[in-house]
């Protein structure tokens, strides 16, 4: 939880699976994941009127998080499926938005509602999340 909004609901999510280059990266299917409705009327009101939950990512970091090959906008890679699955859970859209590493943390709740980035825990971060 974030000290800054103790009562806002944060999702970090951490990725901690490992694969080879981006260039071997596939997306992952979310058809099959089914929509936890619990957890979706627990949502920020601003959330749930928009339908849209915006993610910060830093996209300069494959296999994690990368801009596509195809069109160089469009976000990629295990944190971005992982974005993709909470979504899903929450049956909200996902707009992954490119930030630098150091700006996502700072900013849920502000300028995004989570952030998707590969992070490891450093007393740094634990500073401004726990």
């Amino acid at each position: 939880m974030f000290k800054k909004l103790p009562r806002f609901p944060i999702f970090v999510a951490i990725a901690v699976t490992a694969t080879s280059g981006q260039g071997m990266a596939q997306c992952f299917a979310t058809s099959s994941i089914k929509i936890e409705e619990e957890l979706a009327a627990r949502l920020p009101e601003k959330i749930k009127s928009t339908g849209v939950l915006t993610i910060g990512s830093d996209t300069a970091y494959g296999p994690w998080e990368f801009l596509s090959e195809k069109d160089g906008q469009t976000p990629e890679g295990i944190d971005v499926d992982i974005a993709n699955a909470i979504g899903k859970k929450l049956a909200v859209k996902v707009d992954c938005q490119t930030s630098a590493f150091e700006a996502i943390l700072p900013a849920p709740g502000t300028k995004f509602d989570i952030g998707v980035s590969a992070f490891s825990v450093t007393t740094e971060r634990m500073k401004e999340v726990n």
